[in-house]
């Protein structure tokens, strides 16, 4: 459940250009309470976790791909309408 977490929490700061930023913070929370959650099974360790976002950074082949095409399917849009827009800009400047 927390690796879940954080890979929502890390793909969310990836969108915004900040992926780092995600793993910076765990890295701050520090590694010296892993040994509190020894005792837990369903906790992983700050270490584990960390562990696991550099992992996924370091392997963009696991990204969801249908975010992927979605973002380009967006950014088409987005593209075509800006083009539309800047056409009729300048029809109303030749006028």
């Amino acid at each position: 459940m927390i690796n879940e977490a954080d890979l929502i929490a890390y793909r969310f700061m990836e969108y915004l250009g900040a992926s780092d930023e995600y793993i910076d913070a765990l890295s701050m929370l520090g590694t010296e309470q892993d040994k509190i959650y020894n005792d837990y099974s369903d906790h992983p360790k700050t270490s584990d976790r960390i562990s696991f976002l550099k992992y996924v950074q370091t392997h963009p082949e696991l990204g969801n791909k249908e975010n992927d095409k979605l973002r380009k399917k967006i950014a088409l849009k987005m593209a075509q309408e800006n083009q539309i827009r800047l056409r009729r800009e300048n029809e109303s400047w030749e006028k």
